[in-house]
This record gives C-alpha cells, sequence and structure tokens, in this order.
C-alpha cells in the first residue's frame, strides 16, 4: 500500500497584498511575494523602489498599513522584530565598537540567555565557517571592511535563523571585494541550506547570486524569475532597461508567418518568435521589441545571413570594456548596441564607419507588455 504523497511545505516567506505609505506617497502598492525553503531570493530594483521597506516590514521593523506577512506557515504581521524566526544584516554592519569580535557574534545568543558552553560552541563553529578565527579578539576598528561583514553576516547565522534577510550587505566594498564575498556569500548558503532574502540595486550582483530575482518599480513588482528568465526575457520595458543594456525596437504586428509573427518598423520588416506569454498580438498593433546587445550578430553589410533577419547600417562608435567590445551602431532612424562574439570565426572586429548588417535571430527578439 502506497503512503499519501507528502503535503506541501509552507513557504518560507509570504507576503500578500502589502501597502505601506508615508505621508501620502505609496512606498509599497500591493506587493505579493513567495520564497522557498532553502531559496536565494533577491530583490532588486533603484532607490526608493520600496525593496528596503519591505525588508523592513519582514524584519518587523515597520508595519504594513495592510497586508500580511507569513514565515514559514505562521501569521507574523503583527508580531515584534524579537519574535520573528529571522536575522538581518545591513550595510552599515551595525557592530558594536566596544566588543571584540568573539562578543560581537556571541551577542545574540546572550540576549537569549543561552548557557556560555552553548555559546562558545557556536561561536567557534560559526567563526570558522566564515573564516574569520584568528580575528576573535579584535574590535571592529581594527578590521577591514571585507572583515567586518564577515563578522556581521557571523553574528547574524549563530543566531540559526529560518530565514537571512540582506540589506545590500556588499554595497559599501569595492568591486574586487565584493565578487570575491558575492562567491562566499552563495557558496555558505549553500552549505547552511538557509533561506537568504538579499537586497540589492546591482544588476550584477542579483544575477550572480539568487536563485530568483524580483524586479521592483515604484512600489510593485514588475517580473519574478530565474535569472536568465529575467535577463534574456523581460516582460516590461522597466525590466528590459534596467537590467543591464537592452535595445527596444518599436513596430506592428502584421500577422503570423509559421512559429514566427510579422513586423514592421521604422526601418524595415521583422521575424520574431511567436510570443507565449501574450499570444500573437492582433494585426496592426503596436508591438515593443527587445533584444539584449550580445544577441544581435554583426555580418559585413556585403554578407549577409542567408536567412536574414534584420537591417543595415554603421558602426558609429566602438567601447573597449575589457572582456568585451560595445558597438553603437545607426541604422535609419533607430540606434542599437551590439556586442560581438569572440568565438565569431571569419568576422573580424568591427570598427567605426564600418557598415554592417545586424541580424536579430526570431528567438532572440522579445516582445514586452506595455
Amino acid at each position: 500500500m502506497e503512503s499519501d504523497p507528502e503535503p506541501p511545505r509552507p513557504w518560507a516567506v509570504e507576503c500578500r497584498g502589502l501597502v505601506r505609505r508615508f505621508d501620502g506617497v505609496t512606498a509599497l502598492d500591493g506587493v505579493s511575494l513567495e520564497v522557498a525553503r532553502g531559496e536565494f531570493f533577491s530583490l532588486l530594483g533603484p532607490s526608493g523602489c520600496g525593496k528596503t521597506t519591505l525588508l523592513r516590514i519582514l524584519a518587523g521593523l515597520d508595519q504594513p498599513d495592510a497586508g500580511t506577512v507569513r514565515l514559514s506557515g505562521r501569521d507574523m504581521t503583527r508580531l515584534p522584530p524579537q519574535q520573528r524566526p529571522l536575522n538581518m544584516v545591513f550595510q552599515s554592519y551595525a557592530l558594536f565598537p566596544h566588543l571584540n569580535v568573539r562578543d560581537n557574534v556571541a551577542f545574540g545568543l546572550r540576549m537569549k540567555r543561552v548557557p556560555e558552553s552553548v555559546i562558545a560552541r557556536k561561536v567557534a563553529e560559526i567563526l570558522t565557517l566564515t573564516q574569520i578565527e584568528e580575528l576573535a579578539p579584535r574590535r571592529p576598528a581594527q578590521l577591514s571592511g571585507g572583515q567586518q561583514q564577515r563578522v556581521a553576516l557571523a553574528r547574524a547565522l549563530v543566531n540559526e535563523p529560518e530565514v537571512l534577510l540582506l540589506d545590500e550587505p556588499l554595497g559599501a566594498l569595492d568591486l574586487q571585494l565584493r565578487r570575491q564575498l558575492q562567491t562566499e556569500l552563495r557558496q555558505m548558503q549553500r552549505r547552511l541550506g538557509l533561506t537568504f532574502l538579499h537586497v540589492t540595486h546591482d544588476q550584477e550582483e542579483a544575477l550572480a547570486l539568487s536563485d530568483r530575482i524580483a524586479v521592483m518599480n515604484r512600489g510593485r513588482i514588475e517580473q519574478v524569475g530565474r535569472p536568465r528568465e529575467v535577463y534574456d526575457r523581460p516582460r516590461t520595458r522597466f525590466v528590459a532597461q534596467f537590467l543591464g543594456l537592452c535595445n527596444l525596437i518599436e513596430g506592428r504586428a502584421e500577422g503570423a508567418d509559421g512559429p514566427w509573427m510579422r513586423m514592421t518598423t521604422a526601418v524595415g520588416p521583422l521575424r520574431v518568435a511567436s510570443p507565449r506569454h501574450l499570444g500573437s498580438p492582433p494585426n496592426g498593433q503596436h508591438v515593443t521589441l527587445a533584444i539584449r546587445p550580445e544577441r544581435v550578430r554583426l555580418y559585413p553589410a556585403t554578407r549577409p545571413p542567408p536567412d536574414a533577419n534584420g537591417w543595415r547600417g554603421r558602426v558609429e562608435e566602438v567601447i573597449f570594456r575589457g572582456a568585451a567590445l560595445e558597438c553603437r551602431i545607426q541604422c535609419g532612424p533607430e540606434r542599437l548596441w551590439a556586442i560581438p562574439s569572440p568565438n565569431d570565426v571569419g568576422h573580424p572586429a568591427p570598427a567605426a564607419g564600418q557598415a554592417v548588417f545586424c541580424h536579430f535571430p526570431p528567438e532572440a527578439l522579445n516582445v514586452l507588455h506595455e
């Protein structure tokens, strides 16, 4: 006899219809969100989009005007911070300057009146995990920014929270150290199996760290998905433009051609993969297309590919970015960005003034919600 299937486990974090207003300004406008257990989830958006307000409401540091917060299936909307099964790491680290590293890390456990023998064991374990054992006798003023970040992380993790909230914890660090700690943070999250909810305005950081990303704008969530999905298939104009370089092309739908949708644009016709999430727009409807610069393929203007789907243009500028070249190309009234692939064989790097053919693979063109 087969046993009954295990009932679904509740979300680690679940928000429903959160609204928060400050002096008539709506910071959160009906935000609903689910974060799975053991997930590294990022809230991404510009300053003022509401991501830190959402984090503070989850932590119990602020109260919503409407809506609910549930953690592991339990309603936490009105509970104070100390009664919630989570901890928070701030960008400022908020370490106690008069305590050494060991005592900073042990502080939360002492507030809970955990026996000293247990505190000593747990603090030793977390100092080893975060690779700061040798820093234990030092005070925060004797630490670098990266070391302080590790101490703040250790202080939060030693309490064994169900959810760890991270409010731009790497924002004050230089680029090289930030990338190093991104790797360490992701590895640590995987080893521990904890739920991390991370706030950032850094698109590269969100893409590198996250299992899923929620892109926020003006108090609302515009799109939730895996990094590759959100990057390659943005749903809205804002997501397309906020998450890296993106070309937007305006046009009108002109019917279907097998698996493709035909488009007319100011420069010329295009074929587009039929959008699954929207259905085929009716003939004559205005449509906005998005394509990432690295998906634009450049060919000599005199030798376009047999399945050419694009426009002729002229390279206006070539910008060296180290690992890639960014090409600004004028195609009639449209100005595009392209990043040629270093693996293209037989196509020399484009130069300013060169005539080119910009090929848009139909499956790389994405129809946006308006």
